[in-house]
C-alpha cells in the first residue's frame, strides 16, 4: 500500500463508520481485526471481527454521551496510520477531548486500531454522571 492508499483507506473507513454505514466501511478491515480499549476507560475490552464497530460505537455513545466528533488529522508511514479524533462530551465544558488512533495495515485492510488518550478522564467522568442520572443519583 503507498502511503497515499493508507490515506484514502483511514479517511473512508471513518467517513463511513461515522455515516453509520457499516456495511461499506467492515471492506475496509480484516477478517481478524481487533480494536482494543485500555482497561481505564468505561468501554475498555477488545472487540474482534469486522463488526466490531457495531458493537463498540452504541457503547462509547451511550456510556460517555458523545455529541459530535471531528477527524482532525491522518498521518501514514510504514504499516501505520494514526487518526486524531476529538470527542465532544455530553455535560464536559472544557475542549473537546483528544485521542490518537493508531491503526495498523495488513494486506491493504485495517487489521487493528488502538487508541490513545491523552485525558481520559472527561470520559470516565461524563460515564459517572451518565450511569448516577440513570440510577437517580444526582
Amino acid at each position: 500500500m503507498t502511503p497515499q492508499d493508507q490515506l484514502e483507506t483511514v479517511k473512508r473507513h471513518y467517513a463511513l463508520q461515522a455515516a453509520g454505514d457499516h456495511d461499506a466501511a467492515e471492506q475496509f478491515l480484516t477478517d481478524d481485526f481487533v480494536i482494543e480499549i485500555p482497561s481505564y476507560m468505561p468501554f475498555a475490552g477488545v472487540y474482534r471481527g469486522r463488526g466490531a464497530f457495531r458493537e463498540l460505537i452504541p457503547i462509547v455513545v451511550a456510556s460517555a454521551g458523545v455529541k459530535d466528533l471531528r477527524f482532525v488529522a491522518t498521518t501514514v508511514g510504514d504499516d501505520y496510520a494514526v487518526q486524531i479524533v476529538e470527542f465532544v462530551l455530553d455535560g464536559h465544558d472544557g475542549p473537546p477531548t483528544q485521542v490518537a488512533e493508531v491503526i495498523r495495515f495488513r494486506g491493504g485492510q485495517i487489521c487493528e486500531i488502538r487508541p490513545f488518550y491523552f485525558d481520559a478522564t472527561p470520559f470516565i467522568d461524563a460515564a459517572v454522571r451518565r450511569a448516577n442520572h440513570e440510577h437517580g443519583h444526582s
